[in-house]
């Protein structure tokens, strides 16, 4: 026999329907028998309030953005390791102190005393530069070699179309090609000055901020007591006498922060 439906008018909330088998995949509803399923429809306002859970209002997603946005905070990254750095609210050590007590006393005569020739040491690079590196350069970890190096070079440019600005170098026998430049600021790019000094470690600072911020006022101090001296306008095809660090890259990219530098012939 085929399918019967009955509706029950004195309960128009529900309708019965008899199956003509049990099916396994119905289960009884209200305790009646898997022969027979009693399903109470929708009504216009279950319908209304099922359309109600759609997209929130405009006010709503407003108001959830500004609090995630409220639970955000910028923070600056480290220009040597990428990472962000981490700050506490009361910052005990003083970067600016901590370069002042160590420029004289260990920065520059580390740079005067254990620097290596320029030339030299780009000869060395170019026939094996493991060995040079590790001969002559300094890192931390698996970071990149930075070099203390002194020599002497010709001036072809002095580039200040940028604030990180250069000197071009033409390094001794002169051909008139740049092999070299200097930075003359006020903008100093990298970390080398930092990082090409041995007696400064991540490891004696409490975060990455303190660690950053001696790379910082290092900068600040090379710029005010010695760049900021500098007779940019008299530098062309002067020779010049350097003493710095680099960080190794190429050897068509050798960028010297200069701790000194003055004009061979000057009076």
């Amino acid at each position: 026999m085929g399918s019967m439906v009955m509706e029950n008018t004195s309960a128009p909330n529900f309708k019965i329907c008899h199956l003509d088998e049990p099916s396994e995949e119905r289960s009884p509803t209200f305790g009646v028998s898997s022969a027979w399923e009693i399903s109470p429809p929708f009504s216009r306002r279950d319908d209304t309030q099922r359309e109600g859970w759609g997209i929130p209002p405009c006010g709503f997603l407003l108001a959830l953005a500004f609090l995630l946005l409220a639970g955000c905070e910028i923070r600056p990254l480290d220009p040597a390791t990428g990472k962000a750095i981490i700050e506490e609210a009361q910052q005990a050590f003083d970067a600016t102190s901590f370069v002042a007590e160590n420029w004289e006393a260990r920065v520059l005569p580390t740079v005067r005393n254990d620097s290596v020739d320029l030339n030299t040491l780009l000869a060395a690079l170019q026939a094996d530069q493991e060995a040079a590196s590790a001969t002559y350069g300094h890192r931390e970890g698996t970071r990149p070699y930075n070099f203390i190096v002194q020599g002497t070079g010709r001036v072809l440019e002095v580039d200040t179309t940028s604030r990180a600005g250069l000197v071009l170098l033409d390094l001794p026998p002169y051909d008139g090609t740049s092999e070299a430049s200097l930075q003359i600021g006020p903008v100093i790019r990298g970390t080398a000055l930092r990082d090409a000094l041995p007696f400064i470690t991540f490891d004696q600072f409490a975060n990455q901020l303190e660690y950053a911020n001696v790379s910082n006022a290092m900068h600040t101090r090379l710029v005010e007591t010695v760049l900021a001296k500098l007779d940019l306008q008299a530098l062309t095809s002067q020779e010049v006498r350097f003493a710095g660090v680099f960080t190794f890259r190429s050897l068509d990219a050798v960028m010297i922060t200069p701790v000194e530098i003055r004009v061979e012939n000057a009076e």
